[in-house]
């Protein structure tokens, strides 16, 4: 006996992936804000050339994590909608299937594997339009 529930969509499992990291990510951006407020608030209480590049350094870690986490956010975004559009799984080149496993790994993924080589190294992809 099968023990998923027959109501369950195929993409529910992409779906709830995308929007568990959807979660995560917005909460790193609020603390990352929230950090970034308290330090602000905070007077400058600084020792010594150490402390000042330790502050630094940590000011750049965390407008960098910001700034990855940005536009994953907005890939994100856009894989729940080609899911709720129905077009969620298909290449954006090519129009084929991506592959589940490369789905898996990669849940916001717009191309195949083969359309993806081929745009990393410049080439057209197999439906004739150039690589973007």
């Amino acid at each position: 006996m099968n023990s998923t529930p027959a109501s369950l969509h195929p993409n529910d499992d992409a779906r709830r992936r995308l929007e568990g990291r959807r979660a995560e990510l917005r909460a790193l951006l609020a603390n990352l804000a929230g950090a970034a407020v308290r330090s602000s608030d905070e007077p400058a209480e600084v020792s010594d050339f150490k402390d000042l590049a330790g502050q630094e350094a940590q000011e750049a870690h965390s407008d960098a994590t910001a700034a990855q986490a940005m536009p994953e956010l907005a890939d994100i975004g856009a894989a729940l909608r080609r899911i709720q559009e129905g077009h969620y799984g298909l290449c954006a080149d090519c129009g084929d299937e991506i592959a589940p496993a490369r789905l898996a790994a990669v849940p916001a993924a717009t191309l195949c594997a083969s359309c993806q080589e081929r745009r990393e190294q410049g080439q057209r992809c197999a439906a004739g339009r150039p690589a973007r």
